[in-house]
């Protein structure tokens, strides 16, 4: 299948019958909506608006979505009940071949849940392909198809993951870039593995001809295109929340993936924001409360997260908020590039495009032989250095785990034997042992067991302030990450910025917020002290 090929819309895209239209289907399949109405309101796209004053005490939650109105693991089983065809395509491993039991047939859905390992998400991904292919072949429609009609296109949600390849690389030396590539290598491959299945593909072109009133303009109408892959993706991506599948006071332990109708309208508001999605747990509803009071046509609005930076949001949900823009909540987490080379000793380290810290180490030097083996020491947690100023007047401060093991000095640093009747230890005690289910030495500094989960805070508890091993440690974590910020993150910001310049006297491209992310994070690093 090709994974390039576009298909392009049959008819444009009308916001303000498809919202009439899912208020209808909210109201039809007991979706509350309490002194709110979904509407258009300017260039913003869609949300929930309140059509009476809300206040803050209110005991009327302002939408409630019953459990069966949740799209949910359960809720879709139940609709594939009712078509063997979207029967056939949920019941496949991820390589698009078929599951069955030592009977030959089909599992039964609590069979499903207990030995195949489809993870909720791939249960949505299945879902939005049954109803994108029973579209194109003109019905039937079922109760989910007004609210997933209602669902933005593409080019509106704008994730990264979907941008055409030289705007992902106008990202390049941004705190996201490599998990946008990453993320599209992802998608690529899950994608390529589900219909490498030559049966699949075959049962889908079937299914979309045969249908009543097929709409077949293109060879791809009758296919999933890498489009429609991504179009799910950031319908996911952006839309879904941990839900409920069945009533569960204890519902922290029974949490799955979902997607909430008329829930999911609510936009961001890192400042002003006035509701907060809950569960029910006695009934398994979600329900939309009131967290201060809301006038008469003010727009309902959630936090997407607090305190997330300007790369996370628009990775996650497509768009920078204003209140980052302006000086609210600036947050980087670049991801470490390699600082020496762990695969062989004796190979000379490839110099990184952007700026590289391991250049200026000599290869035959004790300093390399040490980070090399602390770089194994550290395993496979994560690789991190943020940079973070809360509030537009307080310090940009830095942040990483793995610098601050890096910068431990040799010479206090020693390991202790693990005892084999230590059950601490067996189970990975002190965030060293058992990470892959491997008994490993104990690494010490200065003769204290420390958390490589929280290297800083677990040391600032051993040792007083000011003392030698503390000083030590905190003066080489310092200059690692000042080497880091201002020879690798700013020389790649900056060498982004030569790019964008360069571009200007090529084609116009659309406007994305990428340019805005390089310059955020520029001056974030640049007002960064060490």
């Amino acid at each position: 299948m090709d994974g390039n090929t576009t298909v392009l819309p049959t008819k444009p895209f009308d916001r303000s019958v498809k919202l009439a239209s899912l208020a209808d289907w909210a109201k039809e399949n007991g979706i509350e909506l309490n002194n709110c109405e979904i509407k258009a309101e300017g260039s913003d796209g869609a949300g929930l608006y309140a059509t009476a004053d809300i206040t803050a005490d209110s005991k009327t939650p302002i939408v409630r979505v019953p459990l069966d109105s949740v799209l949910t693991r359960r809720s879709i089983f139940a609709l594939a009940e009712k078509s063997e065809f979207f029967k056939d395509l949920l019941y496949r491993k991820a390589d698009g071949t078929p599951i069955t039991v030592a009977s030959g047939s089909s599992p039964t859905t609590n069979e499903f849940f207990e030995k195949f390992p489809l993870t909720s998400k791939d249960i949505l991904v299945r879902f939005f392909i049954y109803e994108i292919l029973t579209s194109r072949r003109g019905g039937p429609r079922d109760r989910w198809t007004s609210w997933v009609e209602s669902l933005p296109p593409l080019r509106e949600m704008n994730l990264p993951f979907s941008w055409d390849k030289d705007d992902v690389e106008s990202l390049y030396g941004s705190s996201i870039y490599e998990a946008v590539l990453s993320k599209l290598e992802f998608l690529k491959f899950r994608y390529n593995r589900l219909f490498e299945s030559v049966e699949l593909r075959e049962r889908i072109s079937e299914y979309v001809k045969a249908g009543p009133q097929p709409q077949i303009n293109l060879e791809a109408d009758v296919e999933v295109t890498f489009q429609d892959w991504l179009l799910i993706e950031s319908w996911i991506s952006s839309r879904s929340l941990e839900v409920l599948e069945e009533p569960s006071e204890e519902y922290e332990e029974n949490l799955r993936l979902g997607m909430v109708p008329v829930v999911d309208m609510c936009n961001h508001d890192e400042v002003g924001w006035n509701s907060k999605y809950e569960l029910d747990g006695e009934t398994g509803s979600v329900l939309l409360i009131p967290t201060r009071e809301i006038k008469r046509g003010e727009e309902v609005t959630i936090t997407y997260g607090e305190n997330k930076g300007a790369g996370e949001m628009l990775f996650s949900y497509g768009f920078i908020p204003a209140g980052i823009k302006t000086g609210h909540a600036k947050v980087a987490t670049f991801a470490i590039p390699p600082i020496v080379d762990e695969d062989d000793d004796d190979e000379e380290e490839e110099e990184e495009e952007g700026g590289d810290i391991s250049k200026n180490v000599d290869e035959d030097d004790d300093a390399t032989i040490v980070l090399k083996a602390k770089h194994r020491m550290f395993g496979r947690r994560a690789r991190l250095l943020q940079v973070r100023q809360l509030d537009a007047s307080a310090p940009v401060e830095w942040e990483s785990n793995f610098v601050a093991f890096l910068g431990l000095p040799a010479e206090y640093m020693s390991f202790a034997e693990v005892e084999e009747d230590d059950e601490s230890d067996k189970n990975g005690k002190n965030g060293q042992n058992g990470q892959n289910g491997n008994s490993e030495p104990q690494i010490l500094y200065a003769g204290h067991a420390f958390d490589l989960g929280d290297v800083r805070g677990s040391l600032e508890q051993v040792f007083e302030s000011g003392s030698p091993e503390g000083l030590a440690a905190e003066a080489n974590a310092v200059s690692l990450a000042e080497s880091l910020v201002r020879g690798v993150f700013e020389e790649g910001l900056n060498e982004r910025t030569k790019m964008a310049e360069a571009e200007e006297e090529g084609p116009a491209r659309p406007i994305r917020e990428n340019h805005v992310l390089i310059e955020l994070e520029k001056q974030l690093l640049a007002q960064l002290q060490f």
